[in-house]
C-alpha cells in the first residue's frame, strides 16, 4: 500500500496518487519549489472556492426562505421564523469557518517562516 504524500511547502497530507498538492499546488513529480506568486495564487483560489461555496449555501437558504414566505401563512409564521433562524445560523457558521481557516493559514505561514529562518 502506497504512503500518503506530504507536501514540503504547506505540510498538507495528500493522497498517494496525487500529482500535486491539493492545498498549494506543489508538483510532486518535479520537486520544484513554488514561487511566492504561485503560493499567493493558490491562496486566492482557496479563498474564491470558499466564497463561492458560501454564496451557494446562502442562495439556497435564501431561496427556501423566500419560497416559504411566498406560500404565505399556509405554512404558518413559525416556519418562516425557523427558516430565518436557519439562515442566520448558516451565516454564523460561514463566518466562523472563515475565521478558523484564516487562523490556520496564519499559523501555517508562521511555521513556514520559522522553518525557512532555521535553514
Amino acid at each position: 500500500m502506497a504512503e500518503n504524500k506530504f507536501c514540503p511547502v504547506c505540510h498538507t497530507i495528500n493522497a498517494p496518487t496525487a500529482e500535486s498538492c491539493s492545498e498549494c499546488g506543489y508538483r510532486f513529480d518535479s520537486g520544484a519549489k513554488l514561487t511566492e506568486s504561485d503560493l499567493q495564487r493558490a491562496a486566492r483560489r482557496r479563498k474564491l472556492r470558499s466564497a463561492a461555496a458560501s454564496a451557494v449555501i446562502f442562495a439556497i437558504l435564501l431561496s427556501l426562505v423566500i419560497a416559504t414566505m411566498a406560500r404565505g401563512m399556509r405554512f404558518g409564521g413559525v416556519v418562516i421564523l425557523i427558516w430565518l433562524a436557519v439562515l442566520v445560523l448558516a451565516i454564523i457558521v460561514i463566518y466562523a469557518v472563515s475565521k478558523i481557516t484564516k487562523f490556520r493559514d496564519r499559523r501555517r505561514d508562521r511555521e513556514r517562516e520559522r522553518e525557512d529562518g532555521g535553514r
